[in-house]
Parts: structure tokens; C-alpha cells; sequence
């Protein structure tokens, strides 16, 4: 995010938020220097592929929906 010519100095952070029984929770907060829409959809599309593309060099599994359901 720091090296994104669209994305404010600040806040840009990414933060180990926690811990659930299935998964770690990350927390990215970052604004996008816009207010052109197309614009701000096309900058979070690249942030989102570069997170997934980090996930997916380090072998990092994303948690499955079905375990997050919490029974009544």
C-alpha cells in the first residue's frame, strides 16, 4: 500500500487484529486518494489481488464461511 501512487499516507496500516477458532483476523485500513468511483474500485480490486496474491505465496488457506457460523 505504501508504494500505491492512489493510497493515503495516512491512515495506511495493516494490524493482527485477533484470533477466532478458526481463522487470524487482519484488519487493513487504508483511503483512496479519489472521488471518481471507477477509480476507487479499480484501486481496491489491485489491493485486494495483491493481498490474495501474498496469501497465496506464503500458503495461506483463507477461512472457510462454513466454519464461521455460529449455532443458535
Amino acid at each position: 500500500m505504501d508504494d500505491h501512487e492512489k493510497i493515503a499516507d495516512d491512515p495506511c496500516r495493516v494490524k493482527f487484529k485477533g484470533f477466532t477458532p478458526w481463522a487470524l483476523q487482519i484488519d487493513v485500513l487504508s483511503y483512496v486518494n479519489t472521488i471518481d468511483f471507477a477509480v476507487y474500485m479499480e484501486v481496491i480490486e489491485e489491493l485486494n489481488m495483491a493481498i490474495l496474491g501474498l496469501l497465496n505465496e506464503h500458503n495461506c488457506e483463507l477461512a472457510n464461511p462454513e466454519f464461521a457460523r455460529v449455532s443458535a
